[in-house]
């Protein structure tokens, strides 16, 4: 689903984390609006789901 323009921050640590143990070649990143949380997994293996928090900026 696609939707309008959203900003949001995250700490690239825990980003770079959770990419280090997919092992599938297309990740799938889901994203809600404001703070909510981003679910990210391997497209193709939907065993395990990595939730990362944004962060406040500014």
């Amino acid at each position: 689903q696609e939707g309008g323009d959203l900003e949001m921050s995250y700490q690239s640590r825990f980003l770079s984390d959770v990419l280090r143990v997919i092992e599938e070649p297309q990740v799938v990143i889901e994203m809600g609006d404001g703070l909510l949380p981003a679910v990210v997994y391997g497209e193709g293996d939907e065993a395990y789901r990595y939730v990362v928090m944004p962060v406040r900026v500014g």
